[in-house]
C-alpha cells in the first residue's frame, strides 16, 4: 500500500556488514521482491541498491545473473 506514494526506492544492504547477514542472500531476495513489485506496479520508475563497495557490487551483479538465468 505505502508504494504507491513513491516513484523510486533505495535498498541499503546495511546488515551484511554489521549483523552478518549473508550478501548473497540479501541480494536474491531484494533483487526477487524489486523485480515482482515492479511487475505488478509500473509506478516504481527508479531502484537504487546501496553498497559499500566493489565486493557487494559484485555480489548483486551475480545475484542479478543468476536471478535473470533461472
Amino acid at each position: 500500500m505505502w508504494m504507491r506514494y513513491f516513484g523510486s526506492l533505495a535498498f541499503p544492504a546495511i546488515n551484511c556488514g554489521a549483523y552478518g547477514y549473508p550478501m548473497i542472500e540479501a541480494a536474491l531476495i531484494a533483487l526477487n521482491k524489486t523485480v515482482r513489485q515492479i511487475d505488478s506496479d509500473s509506478r516504481i520508475k527508479k531502484v537504487l541498491f546501496v553498497l559499500f563497495d566493489q565486493t557487494g557490487e559484485n555480489v548483486y551483479r551475480t545475484a542479478w545473473a543468476k536471478m535473470r538465468a533461472g
